[in-house]
C-alpha cells in the first residue's frame, strides 16, 4: 500500500515538473525583441504611414474599419515583415477590449501592403479573437500590446525568418504564399490588390449604433470568472504571461 502511494506521488512530482519547465517562453520573444531593434530605422517611416493611414480612418469615422478602433485602445505591431524589395509588407493591430465590462478576449487584424510607384496601398486580412484566459490567470485585464505581439508573431516569425551572420531576413517565399489568394507573383496580381483597394467608396460608419453598443457594454453586469480546478492548477496548460520568465523578460528589456 505504501509503495502504491509513494509511485503516486512520485509521479505527481515528475508531472508538475513537468509542466513547470513548459511554463515559460520560448527563446523566440528575445528574437523578436532584436528583430525590432535591428529594424526599427528601416520600418519606422512605413509604421508611422500606416499609423497615420489607420489615424485617418478613425478621424473620418469610416466604416472600413473595425468599430472598436472608433472607442477602444489600439496600436500597429512594431513587429513588421517587409520584402527584400521594399514592395510587399506584412503586419498587425491590436485592439484591447478594455471598455467592454465582459470581454475575455482581444483582437489581433492582418494587414497586408503593397507600394507602386512609392505609395503605399494596404487591406486587411485574417483576424484572430485571442481568449486572455489560455494565456493568463486574470482573464479581465486586457492583454498589453506586447503580449498580444508576442502571440501573433511567435510561431510565424519562426517559420518565416532566419538568422544568419548577425542579421535576420525574411523568407523571399512568404509574401508570394501568403498572398497566393491575390497571385502576387506576377504583374497581374498588382493590378488585383489595388483593384480591392480601389473598389471602396469611402462612407461613414454608423456612429450613432456604435455609441450605443459602447454604452451597453460599459453598463453590462459583470459575470463570474471561471475558477480552475485544483486539477486545473496543477495539470493545466501553463499560463505563459504569469511566467517567473516572462516577467523576468521584461525587467531586463525595461532596462
Amino acid at each position: 500500500m505504501l509503495r502504491k502511494e509513494t509511485n503516486f506521488l512520485m509521479l505527481i512530482l515528475i508531472s508538475m515538473i513537468c509542466f513547470s519547465c513548459m511554463d515559460k517562453p520560448d527563446l523566440t520573444k528575445i528574437e523578436l525583441d532584436e528583430y525590432v531593434v535591428q529594424n526599427s530605422l528601416k520600418n519606422k517611416e512605413l509604421r508611422k504611414q500606416l499609423q497615420s493611414h489607420y489615424e485617418k480612418l478613425v478621424l473620418e469615422e469610416q466604416d472600413v474599419v473595425s468599430p472598436m478602433l472608433l472607442f477602444c485602445s489600439w496600436e500597429i505591431d512594431p513587429v513588421m515583415y517587409i520584402s527584400q524589395d521594399n514592395r510587399r509588407m506584412y503586419t498587425h493591430y491590436f485592439i484591447k477590449k478594455q471598455e467592454k465590462v465582459n470581454a475575455r478576449s482581444d483582437i489581433s487584424q492582418e494587414i497586408v501592403g503593397m507600394q507602386q510607384n512609392g505609395k503605399w496601398y494596404f487591406l486587411e486580412g485574417a483576424v484572430t479573437y485571442t481568449q486572455r484566459s489560455a494565456y493568463k490567470s486574470d482573464s479581465k485585464i486586457p492583454f498589453t500590446f506586447e503580449e498580444m505581439s508576442y502571440l501573433a508573431n511567435r510561431n510565424l516569425f519562426k517559420r518565416i525568418v532566419s538568422h544568419r551572420n548577425g542579421e535576420y531576413k525574411v523568407s523571399k517565399d512568404f509574401f508570394a504564399n501568403r498572398l497566393k489568394e491575390l497571385d502576387h507573383s506576377n504583374p497581374k496580381g498588382d493590378s488585383i490588390f489595388l483593384a480591392r483597394v480601389n473598389k471602396y467608396t469611402p462612407k461613414r460608419a454608423n456612429v450613432e449604433r456604435i455609441r450605443k453598443n459602447r454604452i451597453r457594454m460599459q453598463n453590462e453586469k459583470p459575470r463570474e470568472m471561471d475558477k480552475e480546478s485544483l486539477f486545473q492548477k496543477i495539470f493545466g496548460e501553463p499560463k505563459v504571461f504569469d511566467s517567473k520568465e516572462w516577467k523576468k523578460r521584461r525587467l531586463e528589456v525595461v532596462k
